[in-house]
């Protein structure tokens, strides 16, 4: 492609009158992005956020200042900032409506570009600068009707993509540390980060013809959560938010089958994770336009495979070292490499799922056991029963032998539905009995009312009884 031809598809994608699908276009776009001049995609930037302007140019002087750089590009966009910033805020102030939906669109397209630019000093300090939650607000209250729905899910992905990749960066530094203000500040941090997700989701779900955006707010979440390892809050988002198969992209929809199949594997629910990952198998399978695609799935699929059988690997005398090597060979080849990474050594994800798998297989096992099992002491693997217990994986209850050992007692969510079932068809058989009972009396003793006087009125009111009673028997039968 030349770059006339990359310049007119970031122009015409800028513009809003599209000539073709916009996926196409971000496709040119990404292939091509070198041919796109950064200074048309900064001028677009500034216009909407003249506060990059500053740190540019900060960002510019310090380098001047440290590595002399004669003929960098951003001196020449960026002009003075005080100036510049007031000129831009007037003049954006005096926009008719048309053009500041044509701005919109300008803008969406220069993210997009930005975010597929090669690294550099200056694209990383303007993308480090972009990358905050005050940007997906900004996004969340652009208004839909002026740009493509489509393009916007894609911004948005990037720049989240970039926020969790900030922030797991500074966590895993921080957690090398034993600075407690640090971790309570990284804490506040991710508060902020799954607010700001969440708000978004709201409002986007409010919205028709948003599912696009929808999706791609709830798997960057999921991601976010899953790095974290909050494996329950992880859950409670895909039960909280519902997904639109057929309005989404297959990527997306992907991504969300994978993030969806991890969680719910954690917490015991390996049959769904399966299903999940079929789904998205399957998914590739029928759509992916290449066979490239199709070989990276099938290599995630094994990868999965292999983490699935290292994390539920009971048996603590087995060597792992072959499948903790099969997954790390693999880790450059995935295309979630960082979800892989975290759950296969991080030791609570690894407990989680080895406790889910042996509530499977044990309804009776002792404490001892299970701590063989997992590798882990009596305290502790106390602690991670009652943590399945909370996240709903399974019910516990520990009791002890006649020697005094702890015993342990798991009892599966659709034997405790089908024990729920077998009680409350118990007690409304007896409930009929009891019916049946009374009505047998009422008509044996003729007492139904104490108008004895008014033969009339008690024939009446028998019937009328009588009725009630069947209709509440009707309600139950034996094969309820």
């Amino acid at each position: 492609m030349s770059s006339s031809v990359a310049a007119d598809t970031f122009a015409m994608l800028a513009s809003g009158t599209l000539s073709s699908s916009v996926s196409s276009l971000l496709t040119k776009i990404s292939s091509h992005v070198k041919d796109i001049s950064l200074s048309s995609v900064l001028q677009h930037l500034q216009k909407g956020f003249p506060q990059i302007l500053d740190l540019s140019a900060a960002k510019s002087d310090m380098s001047e200042k440290k590595v002399p750089a004669p003929g960098s590009p951003l001196p020449k966009i960026l002009g003075t900032p005080s100036k510049r910033s007031a000129a831009i805020s007037s003049q954006r102030a005096e926009l008719g409506e048309a053009e500041q939906d044509h701005l919109t669109n300008a803008m969406l397209a220069s993210f997009f570009t930005l975010y597929k630019y090669p690294a550099s000093p200056e694209v990383t300090a303007i993308k480090r600068a972009l990358s905050t939650m005050d940007t997906l607000a900004f996004l969340t209250k652009a208004s839909a009707d002026s740009c493509s729905v489509f393009l916007l899910a894609q911004v948005i992905h990037l720049v989240l993509m970039d926020v969790i990749a900030i922030y797991t960066t500074k966590a895993a530094t921080v957690s090398s540390e034993n600075n407690h203000h640090n971790k309570l500040q990284l804490d506040t941090e991710y508060e902020a980060i799954e607010r700001g997700i969440v708000s978004s989701l709201r409002s986007f779900s409010s919205k028709n013809n948003h599912d696009e955006i929808v999706i791609v707010l709830l798997n960057a979440l999921l991601r976010l959560q899953l790095l974290t390892s909050n494996y329950l809050s992880a859950y409670r988002s895909i039960l909280n938010y519902r997904v639109i198969v057929f309005s989404i992209s297959h990527p997306q929809l992907i991504r969300f089958y994978f993030y969806s199949s991890l969680t719910v594997a954690i917490i015991g629910q390996h049959a769904r994770a399966l299903k999940l990952i079929s789904n998205a198998n399957q998914l590739f399978a029928d759509y992916s336009p290449t066979m490239s695609m199709k070989t990276q799935l099938s290599v995630d699929l094994a990868a999965f495979t292999t983490l699935f059988k290292t994390l539920t690997c009971t048996d603590s005398s087995a060597p792992q070292s072959s499948a903790n090597d099969c997954c790390e060979a693999m880790l450059c080849k995935v295309s979630f490499p960082d979800i892989y990474r975290v759950l296969l050594f991080k030791r609570m994800a690894r407990i989680k799922t080895q406790l889910a798998y042996i509530a499977k297989i044990f309804k009776r096992i002792s404490l001892s056991e299970v701590c063989r099992r997992i590798n882990a002491s009596e305290g502790e693997a106390k602690d991670y029963l009652i943590s399945g217990a909370m996240e709903k994986a399974f019910n516990v209850r520990f009791d002890e032998d006649e020697d005094g050992n702890c015993i342990v007692t798991i009892i599966q969510r659709q034997e405790q539905l089908l024990s729920s079932k077998a009680n409350f068809r118990t007690e409304a058989l007896q409930l009929v009995d009891r019916l049946s009972f009374i009505r047998s009396s009422l008509t044996q003793q003729d007492v139904l009312l104490s108008r004895h006087d008014e033969k009339r009125d008690q024939d009446n009111n028998t019937e009328t009884y009588l009725d009630m009673l069947d209709l509440m028997d009707a309600g139950f039968s034996d094969t309820d």
